[in-house]
């Protein structure tokens, strides 16, 4: 079985977490005042071979659950918009919560 499928097989809430520290490690390797594409943590999360669109709804489920406990700040046109209205094209930022980096 490939990587993508054992991610299948782990269901949803498997790729949630992947997508999850795929968006924390990106945000985490840029400089504090960084955004990100929803796009560039799919390609993240995705397994090896995989069509990173497949994992862009998980990367839209962690983007909000983030967004709610206030480590990302979801923004368009770089300002922060409304954390349930994750529609078009969208960047995400460090929230003021964001785990510190040593």
């Amino acid at each position: 079985m490939s990587a993508g499928g054992e991610r299948e097989g782990r269901g949803g809430a498997g790729l949630d977490q992947v997508a999850r520290a795929a968006i924390l490690e990106l945000l985490g390797a840029g400089r504090a005042d960084a955004s990100i594409s929803t796009e560039a943590a799919a390609r993240a999360a995705a397994a090896e071979g995989e069509d990173w669109r497949r994992a862009l709804p998980a990367v839209k489920r962690a983007a909000l659950a983030l967004a709610g406990e206030g480590s990302v700040v979801i923004l368009r046109h770089g300002r922060p918009v409304d954390p349930p209205v994750l529609r078009g094209v969208v960047r995400l930022g460090r929230g003021p919560s964001f785990p510190a980096t040593s």
